[in-house]
């Protein structure tokens, strides 16, 4: 499944929503989408990759109110993350961010 991330160019991820969610460390997160980005909502979010599949299909991962930024010192480390939104524009994508993770973690190892 071919997909480029926000490490490889500026990605649209505008009027996406919540569609799905996703059970991940983000230590696979890094090594299926690269380092994440800051560029998130600072109060609500701490980590966010933008992916666009080769189809021109767009979705977001994010964590959403569990970390530092929304609950300070109560909230998970990024590194502790697991639990994960997905933001597309519709549903089914999230099982295209599931399959690519998945694929390019098999292939990492």
């Amino acid at each position: 499944m071919e997909f480029k991330t926000h490490n490889d160019g500026d990605i649209n991820v505008s009027f996406t929503s919540l569609q799905g969610h996703l059970e991940a460390s983000y230590e696979d997160l890094c090594t299926a989408f690269g380092p994440h980005h800051t560029n998130v909502d600072d109060m609500k979010c701490d980590a966010g990759w933008d992916l666009m599949f080769s189809d021109g299909t767009v979705a977001c991962i994010y964590n959403w109110k569990n970390g530092h930024n929304y609950m300070g010192s109560d909230g998970k480390a990024i590194k502790d993350m697991t639990y994960w939104n997905i933001g597309a524009k519709h549903a089914w994508v999230a099982g295209m961010v599931e399959q690519a993770l998945r694929a390019a973690v098999r292939q990492a190892a």
